[in-house]
């Protein structure tokens, strides 16, 4: 919501979100990825969760469905089915 209505470009507000992904190709062909997503309050700048997830880069959307059930947890938030 912090972005709602606001002229700011997609590259500014990569710059200001936290997190970080690392990914690598190993000689056997197997790509890897480490992501490192950070939830941060707004308001008070304070750290709620943070979490590593190392993977095979194959399953990049398995991992990307685990961190946003993550994130949605600490949130305390609950999607319907469509959402």
């Amino acid at each position: 919501m912090y972005y709602k209505g606001r002229q700011t470009s997609l590259q500014q507000i990569g710059d200001e979100l936290e997190g970080t992904i690392r990914w690598d190709r190993s000689s056997s062909g197997f790509g890897r990825v480490r992501i490192t997503p950070h939830l941060i309050r707004v308001s008070n700048d304070s750290h709620l969760w943070s979490d590593r997830y190392d993977r095979v880069i194959e399953d990049i959307f398995t991992v990307q469905s685990e961190i946003a059930e993550q994130v949605l947890a600490r949130l305390q938030t609950v999607l319907l089915e469509p959402e």
